[in-house]
């Protein structure tokens, strides 16, 4: 008999490396960025194979942990800069591990040829256990300045302080924008997902999710440009 589906089990992330969208700079920070989490993750096709999927919805344990398997290292991606490190490793992955629960409690009513795609449905309850979860902290996200960032051995001296520099300002400007529009930012240009996607994750028109992303992408640019600016 085919075993229950319990917790999500745990999992080694995996990183993985595509190029960016927005500029070559935003990639830079992002490969700097000293998280578990590093560059623009590729958007992995939804579809299990039909079988495995009808075994997940009867919640038997093998198929809902390929399902985790395909998806939770993106959430954990997206929850993980969604939140920032004012919240510690330990607690977003039990954000994690919450929102596959939820996943795994709803999949039953998940219909594969509705609105939205599993990807797009799992995001979505990763966002709101996140937004939650900064309600309830009330924190303000944020990467520790202090933090080491790891370089390359052979770059020039004033090119390390330069990319130091580049991502100290990129950090504060996500910092400074909202969740709502960190959120955008993120499902565009680091999760590669489209416009209508988004505006079904977060629940809102895609009218909303140009404006916050413009928004973003302006607070994004300034930090750059103040970095071209210093170093002229």
């Amino acid at each position: 008999m085919a075993r229950k589906c319990r917790a999500p089990p745990s999992a080694r992330q995996k990183s993985h490396r595509r190029p960016g969208t927005f500029c070559a700079r935003l990639r830079v920070s992002f490969l700097m960025a000293p998280m578990t989490v590093q560059a623009p993750v590729e958007q992995a096709p939804d579809a299990l194979d039909p079988d495995t999927f009808r075994a997940a919805q009867r919640g038997d344990e093998a198929a809902c942990r390929a399902l985790y398997r395909k998806h939770a290292s993106r959430v954990r991606a997206f929850v993980v800069r969604l939140l920032g490190a004012a919240t510690s490793g330990s607690r977003a992955e039990e954000l994690v591990q919450d929102t596959f629960l939820r996943v795994f409690r709803a999949l039953p009513r998940f219909q594969l040829d509705g609105p939205a795609s599993l990807s797009t449905w799992i995001f979505s309850i990763a966002y709101r256990v996140a937004v939650s979860e900064l309600r309830r902290t009330r924190v303000t996200p944020s990467v520790s300045r202090s933090q080491h960032i790891a370089l390359v051995s052979d770059e020039r001296t004033d090119d390390v302080v330069r990319q130091r520099e580049l991502y100290r300002r990129l950090t504060r400007a996500l910092d400074d924008l909202s969740p709502q529009q960190r959120a955008a930012f993120l499902l565009r240009d680091y999760h590669q997902q489209s416009y209508q996607a988004i505006a079904a994750t977060l629940d809102i028109e895609i009218g909303t999710v140009r404006s916050r992303l413009h928004r973003a992408r302006a607070a994004i640019r300034h930090a750059l440009q103040e970095v071209d600016d210093d170093s002229q």
